[in-house]
């Protein structure tokens, strides 16, 4: 659990399809937090992490990740209110 190593495992899942890129919310990204996963994708020379450390930054200044309880508890009730 939150091991940094999940991000571009995660990040290829995320581009799987249109279908899943649009379903698959960054939020699931930064499990091993945000600061973390910006500092590991700012190391990675590749052009795969550069593309997932500009969508992530873009993501950020946005605010997607400004309210991550709110987003959390939404999804937990979502999923496990059935």
């Amino acid at each position: 659990m939150k091991d940094i190593n999940d991000v571009n495992l995660l990040w290829a899942a995320k581009n799987i399809d249109f279908d899943t890129y649009c379903a698959f919310d960054i939020q699931l990204i930064i499990g091993a937090g945000l600061e973390n996963t910006i500092a590991y994708l700012s190391e990675k020379n590749d052009d795969y992490s550069q593309k997932a450390l500009e969508y992530i930054l873009s993501c950020k200044e946005s605010g997607d990740f400004d309210d991550m309880v709110s987003w959390y508890d939404w999804k937990f009730d979502y999923f496990n209110g059935w």
